[in-house]
């Protein structure tokens, strides 16, 4: 059997498609390279789910529009729907055949043709041209370049309106700069727009296409009263005719920020208490502020974990700025606190990619130590049957000797009862083998624990100036967090000295 050629394939489809009620058009089925075309599906029934259209022949659908219609034919009501889909084809296009479901039925869309002519030259007089212009076309993830949006047409035509849509790319954060500005250059009229692009993704990323639209004054013809054709009447009885055209394409090349970061630009981090002292319960605020120049929108929110206090973080607040032609800014953000004792702020970190050192930069901020007046003592742990758990260590070689025993028991039965029931209960809790002296002190229990230098540092700074063996402690510390150094540091020598300021200060308070 011979097949059916593809000239009456198209024909059946078509005709098909008309007698089931589902039909597509075109506005106009040529253009000029760099202007727009809308296909337009319209469909009789009251239940009508389109086809999702993103892109036609590869060209990215730049807009869409709904629209209902009801009539009456012959005392009955009819209803029909329709949806445009406008793109913008750069050369001859074959436009496919689409499913529309009517009333649960599925219906076929006749296929198009589209017919793109070459652009006049600008020496051939052509009347508008709408361009895309970037500054670098390789970027890293969130590198901040400029685009400008140049929509040019001629001054010896009747436009009277222009507009220009509002880019949206796949792949890109934009800001538009300042208002749009409009100025004549000899025979032409050219409207500028900047914008700030920020791609958020790496890969081969495409700036473009825009859409913009000229409008002229076209004049219209009343039958009636001749006096309406008076000259006097016209800029009234005149009308816009909208034209719209398409903007080129740009290819942008887009890498990975190394390291992770999401941050490009240079910056700088502060935290600032509101003051270093605050009685118990009691709110604190505390300022943290990164300010600099690059993409200042993605700095995050900082959260930090604080024990036994509660936490309040305020959403950050954005200023940007263009100074000297790059972008920058600065992020405000309120951290409140509210402690019933002593804390410590911990330290906050930025990363980002410095372009200027060709590297991933890590700036910090120093653990803040804040007095709490008025604390609440810490209270005893309590087992699950709820009986306080009691220490039966060992006291502290600092605290005074007992001189004297109970009369009629020997001391050797003393030495050997301390000995061995703090040794049963300790083994029964679970409790690490701590130093003696520091066997009373939670806190120093939690040095000998602490496996990180940040962590031990932020257990030191509240006893910072009371003990010489803390005080070179928090030094050596110091130096390894933000100088790169590697000092080791006794934690028994230091937990011991914890431990002693800890029974120092039980003691004044009997």
């Amino acid at each position: 059997m011979r097949s059916i050629p593809g000239k009456i394939m198209l024909w059946l489809l078509a005709v098909a498609a008309a007698m089931a009620g589902v039909t597509a058009s075109l506005d106009k089925s040529e253009i000029t390279k760099g202007e727009t075309v809308t296909l337009t599906i319209t469909a009789d029934g009251d239940e009508v789910t389109f086809p999702v259209i993103d892109q036609i022949g590869g060209y990215p659908v730049l807009g869409t529009a709904r629209r209902s219609f009801i009539s009456m034919e012959n005392g009955a009501v009819r209803r029909s729907v329709s949806k445009s889909y406008t793109f913008a084809p750069m050369k001859d296009l074959d436009i496919p055949s689409y499913e529309v479901t009517v009333d649960g039925q599925v219906e076929r869309t006749p296929p198009l043709k589209v017919r793109v002519k070459a652009a006049p030259a600008t020496t051939q007089r052509a009347s508008a041209a709408l361009r895309i212009d970037l500054q670098k076309r390789e970027l890293y993830v969130g590198e901040p370049v400029k685009m400008t949006v140049r929509l040019r047409y001629r001054a010896d035509k009747p436009i009277v309106a222009s507009k220009i849509a509002p880019p949206q790319f796949d792949g890109f954060w934009i800001k538009q700069l300042g208002q749009s500005r409009r100025e004549r250059s000899g025979e032409w009229i050219e409207e500028r727009q900047d914008y700030l692009l920020f791609p958020q993704k790496a890969g081969e990323l495409t700036v473009g296409p825009m859409t913009g639209k000229i409008g002229r004054q076209v004049a219209s013809s009343l039958p009636g009263d001749p006096i309406f054709n008076d000259p006097f009447f016209a800029p009234l009885m005149n009308r816009i005719e909208w034209r719209g055209i398409a903007s080129n394409t740009v290819p942008v090349k887009v890498k990975p920020l190394p390291g992770g970061v999401t941050l490009y630009g240079r910056f700088t981090l502060k935290v600032a208490p509101e003051k270093r002292e605050v009685s118990a319960g009691k709110p604190l605020r505390f300022t943290v502020t990164v300010k600099g120049e690059g993409n200042i929108e993605d700095v995050g929110k900082f959260t930090p974990q604080i024990p036994d206090a509660t936490v309040y973080a305020d959403e950050p607040a954005v200023k940007d700025y263009i100074q000297n032609g790059r972008y920058g800014g600065s992020v405000t953000q309120l951290i409140t606190v509210v402690a019933s004792r002593d804390f410590i702020f911990p330290s906050l970190s930025l990363r980002y990619y410095d372009p200027q050192k060709g590297k991933v930069v890590q700036k910090r901020t120093a653990p803040i130590s804040i007095h709490v007046t008025g604390s609440v003592p810490t209270p005893q742990p309590v087992t699950a049957d709820g009986v306080k758990e009691e220490n039966f260590s060992a006291v502290s070689e600092k605290r005074p000797r007992e001189d004297h025993v109970a009369v009629g028991w020997p001391i050797w039965l003393f030495v050997w009862l301390g000995g061995l029931i703090p040794g049963w209960w300790a083994g029964r809790k679970g409790w690490p083998r701590l130093p003696d002296s520091s066997k009373k002190s939670e806190v120093a229990r939690r040095v000998l624990r602490a496996k990180e230098d940040r962590d031990l540092f932020a257990l030191l700074l509240p006893y910072m100036g009371r003990d010489p063996e803390i005080d070179k402690a928090l030094k050596d510390l110091e130096a390894n967090l933000y100088g790169g150094a590697r000092n080791r540091v006794d934690r028994r020598r230091v937990a011991e000295a914890v431990a002693a300021l800890e029974w120092e200060r039980e003691e004044r308070g009997r």
